[in-house]
């Protein structure tokens, strides 16, 4: 099968097809071989290539099922897991992810530097507006491997003290709002180099990890959305977050929420 699907690529060449990343094309072969159903192809290209090649765009519908009751039928799986390749497909990783990795060869590992917490502190800024909610959230941090050093809650005055008793072996601090709780990213008050926000409605994950460039400049790597028509123009709230920022920064491309920014 895999010598079929080689001379298949190969084929393709000087058609569409070869524009689909190859493992792709492969899944795309295999589907149309076991369900009859070829890949769609948009109309313009189809007229364009009838111009420039004076033919029309190969169906192969029937070979490919020929393959499928060949190599698949009767229960086989033409899939199998190679143990020498890891494929990661992009993924971000630390070196953590790849302690018990066993393949000779990674490919597509997009490899980062971890966080340092012996070089470098950060705070958690925790909003919250009822005392319960942060007390669940900083009495589960423990249990919890993650970066930061201290937490600060931001709270209305009507709230207690006794959130500064919650078991952790963190240092927390307690700060009332002298502004709209929107103004806590700007108003806590932050003594290490770094900090993160997140609001009482959430807990911390079993991991967090923060990862950073393998470079001189040390980046932080930070999660976004594109402000393009498929990911946010399409969707009111991130349409209308697009264009506020555009007050400030006419050019910005991309949405970044809140709680998965590194401020420094």
């Amino acid at each position: 099968l895999f010598l079929d699907l080689l001379d298949q690529l190969e084929s393709e060449s000087d058609t569409p097809y070869n524009a689909v990343p190859y493992d792709y094309r492969i899944s795309q072969i295999l589907i149309e071989g076991m369900l009859g159903i070829p890949p769609e192809v948009p109309p313009k290209i189809i007229k364009e290539y009838l111009a420039d090649k004076g033919r029309e765009l190969p169906i192969n519908t029937r070979k490919f099922h020929k393959w499928w009751e060949m190599y698949c039928g009767h229960d086989q799986n033409p899939i199998r897991e190679s143990r020498v390749i890891a494929n990661y497909a992009g993924t971000n990783l630390s070196p953590r992810h790849l302690v018990n990795e066993t393949a000779s060869i990674i490919h597509g590992a997009n490899l980062y530097l971890p966080w340092d917490k012996s070089k470098h502190e950060i705070t958690l800024v925790i909003p919250d507006w009822q005392e319960e909610l942060s007390g669940d959230l900083i009495s589960q941090i423990d249990s919890s491997t993650h970066p930061f050093s201290n937490i600060v809650v931001m709270v209305p005055d009507s709230i207690s003290e006794s959130l500064l008793h919650v078991d952790t072996s963190l240092h927390v601090s307690i700060e009332r709002r002298s502004r709209p709780d929107y103004m806590d990213l700007c108003t806590a008050p932050i003594d290490t180099e770094w900090f993160m926000i997140i609001n009482s409605y959430h807990i911390v994950a079993p991991y967090v990890e923060l990862l950073f460039t393998d470079d001189k400049q040390r980046r932080p790597v930070i999660p976004f959305t594109p402000a393009d028509d498929y990911h946010c123009a399409n969707f009111r709230r991130c349409y209308e977050i697009h264009e506020s920022s555009k007050q400030f920064s006419p050019e910005n491309s991309m949405i970044i929420q809140d709680f998965d920014m590194l401020f420094r």
